[in-house]
């Protein structure tokens, strides 16, 4: 049995997968600051590929990349590249077809980041990607992760534009689906099972993986969910409660608190008395959120003003 088909599919939908990892958190981060006209378009042309038929998607990269096309003569005559029937070609249509669900995944869970924690890191002086790497993707990792591994499975079983754009060479662009088709096609009934045997194997391990990683996206949300609304971020008219504010740490900066979902400090008055944030309190609990946060709780003597 050789085992090149296995490891050519391995080898495309791994590319592929970190292809799309960063193209599509990026695109998605960007996207959904977008104006919602805007973001709708760009929405219905990214997720194309997602509801078109894989052969539509094959025959429509042909268009672009063959060897008779601009791009694809281009190529051929400067750089002597071929970009069709290669085992590399099929990275392409890979690419294409596994975007879209890369790209709804983390869209989708960068959605649901509580933005106050951006903020909170803005008024610490932290640069827009030191929040991106250390705030945003920790809260969204699992569902980030979750898109990756979906786009890897999808990658790997891919035949429909694989077969267009990189046809089927043995020991050259033979892929595990486009080998099972050639071996059903001759007839070779065992040797086919053996194959879809070794891609449910495959597609089992990887289900897992997702369910696993959607377990802990859900446990966490809950017990987020759950903290925030059993700490109010008011204060009883008693001097003696305990108000409870995200505080960030920083090891250059220290401890400094973020009261408002707006930019601007948050007043804070008792009789004829007021102060305003950011103001170190003393930790006296404390809850991790991500790489950088800490949900913290503080006494104080003073009630928010209205």
């Amino acid at each position: 049995m050789d085992w090149y088909p296995l490891l050519n599919s391995l080898r495309i939908a791994a590319i592929s997968a970190v292809v799309v990892f960063f193209a599509g958190i990026a695109a998605a981060y960007y996207i959904a600051k977008l104006p919602r006209l805007v973001k709708g378009v760009l929405d219905v042309i990214l997720t194309l590929p997602l509801v078109l038929p894989p052969t539509v998607v094959g025959y429509l990269l042909l268009r672009v990349l063959g060897p008779k096309r601009v791009i694809g003569a281009w190529m051929l005559e400067t750089f002597g590249i071929r970009l069709v029937m290669t085992w590399w070609s099929a990275i392409f249509a890979t690419v294409v077809v596994v975007f879209p669900l890369m790209y709804r995944t983390a869209r989708g869970a960068f959605e649901a980041f509580d933005e106050t924690l951006a903020y909170a890191g803005q008024t610490l002086g932290l640069s827009n990607t030191y929040i991106f790497w250390h705030i945003r993707m920790p809260y969204c990792r699992q569902g980030v992760l979750a898109g990756a591994v979906l786009a890897f499975a999808r990658a790997l079983g891919e035949y429909g534009a694989t077969s267009m754009i990189a046809g089927y060479t043995p020991g050259k662009t033979a892929t595990v689906s486009t080998t099972v088709y050639q071996l059903w096609q001759t007839n070779n009934d065992a040797l086919t099972l053996k194959w879809v045997l070794v891609n449910v194997a495959i597609s089992a391990v990887i289900l897992l993986v997702v369910n696993m990683l959607e377990k802990k996206n859900l446990l966490a949300a809950s017990s987020w969910r759950g903290w925030r609304r059993n700490t109010p971020l008011s204060s009883p008219a008693d001097s003696s409660s305990v108000w409870r504010w995200p505080v960030f740490w920083h090891r250059s900066r220290g401890l400094s608190c973020w009261m408002s979902r707006s930019r601007h400090w948050t007043a804070f008055s008792s009789g004829t008395s007021s102060w305003s944030w950011p103001i170190c309190w003393p930790v006296s609990a404390a809850r991790s959120c991500g790489s950088a946060t800490i949900w913290a709780s503080a006494t104080a003597t003073a009630r928010p003003s209205a």
